[in-house]
């Protein structure tokens, strides 16, 4: 049996579920008034997500760990990485915009543009929190944006707006670079091994589910490891394992075109009664429960 590839979001099923009304497939710009994504189960996207949060707050998971979100924070998220939406007040309004790699290198040069932003790399601290002067810069190339591209019929309408996409990503690297440092140089030992920790997570958790292997990697005791994880988020490296591969197991499952054998198959358990053991301790139901209860 072949292992079938994770579908994910992409930028017309996630307008479509928003009622948004947009043209275009491979790129958006949020208008300026609100834009509110309800809570929902985790999900992963195949494109980049970058936005300030404008007014009111919210929580979100990416990839596990929590982010607080509130007025002039920064948020960006890669494609592949799982988002869920925790909680948000009710008057949280966010300037976003979405894009695929291809729409954003098409006729580009620098085909390593993404690579080279420090906000899209695997470590990046995802939440930034930006002073009002800042901020406000940022939001006005964001209306800019949007207002030359709203027209559909606009000349050159994706090329502007391409152009311009790639110059406000440059814009905020020159910030990221600033306040991250700032944010990371701050960081603890014991903090940096938690982040370096989720960051192997995250690359081999379908494959690797014991405590020694990312301690090896990472050249600590597996002791160590879960006691310096535990003292950082409250639970031991063993559970968050447990944890990512349950989620990633809730998104599969949640499918419908793959089968619960094809699901054990891709999280790489030895055989379905291993996997409905292992979902049932951490879920308190069945695989097949899971999928049946909507």
């Amino acid at each position: 049996m072949n292992n079938p590839r994770l579908p994910e979001f992409d930028i017309r099923t996630f307008l479509a579920e928003e009622n948004i009304n947009w043209s275009d497939t491979d790129f958006y710009v949020s208008p300026e008034q609100s834009f509110v994504i309800a809570p929902a189960p985790a999900m992963r996207t195949n494109f980049y997500v970058f936005g300030i949060c404008t007014s009111g707050s919210a929580r979100i998971k990416l990839n596990l760990q929590e982010y607080f979100i509130s007025s002039n924070t920064f948020l960006s998220v890669t494609p592949h990485h799982i988002i869920q939406i925790v909680e948000h007040s009710a008057d949280l309004n966010a300037r976003i915009i979405f894009f695929t790699k291809p729409f954003l290198l098409d006729n580009q040069l620098n085909t390593h543009v993404l690579d080279n932003l420090g906000f899209f790399k695997p470590n990046a601290y995802a939440g930034l929190k930006l002073t009002d002067e800042d901020a406000a810069s940022l939001l006005n190339f964001f209306k800019l944006i949007r207002e030359k591209v709203e027209k559909n019929d606009y000349p050159y309408r994706k090329e502007i707006a391409r152009n311009l996409i790639i110059s406000l990503l440059y814009e905020i690297d020159a910030l990221y670079q600033f306040h991250a440092a700032e944010a990371t140089g701050k960081l603890t030992r014991k903090e940096e091994l938690n982040m370096r920790f989720h960051n192997l997570l995250f690359l081999h958790f379908r494959n690797h589910r014991s405590v020694r292997f990312y301690a090896d990697t990472l050249f600590v005791t597996p002791k160590y490891l879960s006691e310096v994880v535990k003292e950082i988020t409250g639970k031991s490296a063993g559970q968050l394992i447990d944890e990512v591969v349950t989620l990633e197991a809730k998104v599969l499952l949640k499918i419908p075109g793959f089968t619960i054998a094809q699901v054990c198959m891709m999280l790489n358990f030895a055989d379905q009664s291993s996997f409905g053991k292992f979902f049932k301790r951490a879920t308190g139901i069945s695989p097949k429960e899971y999928r049946e209860a909507g």
